[in-house]
This record gives structure tokens, sequence and C-alpha cells, in this order.
């Protein structure tokens, strides 16, 4: 992955999550019990219990660090990790039920997902975010996430934004990530 991206952490957030997903999803499968959105992203709560602790000890001690445990020290957002320990609350309290809703009302799947990653974007510190630009610009996306959910924004608005952000290389990897976890479970059930 590295040597394809000069050198980019493109995607761990991702790799990490849905590989853990699926191992829950397996794990579920083989034990009978419902498999559900909710009842993988509570597997990997339980499996991921002291996630963040055990990373994260001894960090500051390192002389090379990830994105994410610089965003860690500088800030205590504990991203992917976190999001992984706590069972991905913002999929299932925000996103999830968000893509469930616009589906329903009968956008397109593409569609779906753009107005849902708005929601993850305005609920989730977004460690891509923090890592290239800092934290006030993280809460200005949720910010601006926000202010067009509430707005109702259709998709010009939103395509206005994407071309603010690509101008000013504000990218929200890790909301992207929880896009596709997002995605994998609406499409596992």
């Amino acid at each position: 992955m590295f040597a394809a991206t000069e050198g980019i952490n493109t995607h761990k957030g991702e790799i990490f999550s849905l590989g853990l997903l699926s191992a829950c999803a397996g794990y579920l499968a083989g034990t009978g019990e419902a498999l559900t959105a909710e009842s993988v992203m509570r597997t990997a709560g339980i499996m991921c219990a002291g996630l963040c602790e055990r990373d994260f000890a001894g960090v500051r001690e390192k002389s090379v660090l990830t994105k994410g445990e610089r965003v860690y020290i500088e800030h205590g957002i504990t991203g992917i990790r976190g999001e992984a320990e706590a069972g991905y609350p913002v999929v299932r309290d925000c996103a999830l039920p968000a893509l469930r809703e616009y589906i329903s009302r009968g956008l397109s799947v593409n569609d779906a997902l753009a107005f849902t990653l708005l929601h993850i974007m305005a609920n989730a510190h977004d460690t891509n975010i923090i890592s290239r630009h800092d934290l006030d610009t993280s809460q200005e996306v949720m910010r601006t996430s926000r202010e067009l959910l509430v707005s109702g924004a259709g998709l010009r608005e939103v395509r206005r934004l994407d071309d603010e952000f690509i101008a000013r290389n504000i990218s929200p990897g890790g909301g992207g990530d929880l896009l596709a976890v997002t995605y994998f479970l609406y499409m596992m059930e």
C-alpha cells in the first residue's frame, strides 16, 4: 500500500475496520446469533475492549509516531481505535440510520451516501483533517456539515462544499472510512 501511494497512509482505518467487522460477522454467523449491523458493531466493541489503553500506552516515549498517535497526544482524540472500541457509535447512531432513511426515500445509493457522509462529517472529529490541518479545521468541517444538514441543502450545495474542500486540500479521509463501514454494514443486512 505504501509503495502504491508513495508513502501516504491511505485507507489504513478502513482496512482495520472492514477486517475487524468482517471477523465479527464471521464469528456471529458461526454462533448462530442474529447477524445485524448492530450485533456486528456491538461485537467489535467487545473485541476491542481496552484497545485505546493498550495502543496509546507509552506512545509519548515513541520516536516515530503515526498521524493518529500524534493527534491523540495533542488533542486526546482516539480516532478509529476509539470508534471501534466504542462499537462504532457514529455509524450506529448517525450514519446507518441516515443511510437507511435516504434509501427509503428513494435516493440513489450515490446520493444517499453523499448525504450520509455529511452526517459523519458533522459528528466525528476526522484525524486525517486534524493531521493535515488542525483541530480548528476539523471543527469547522463539523459545523459546516451540520449547517448543511439543518438547512436541507441539496446536492448542489454538497458539490460546492466538495469543491471548496478540494481547493483547501481538506480531505475527510476518516469520514470516508466510516462511510465505507456504513455501506458495508448496510449491504451485509
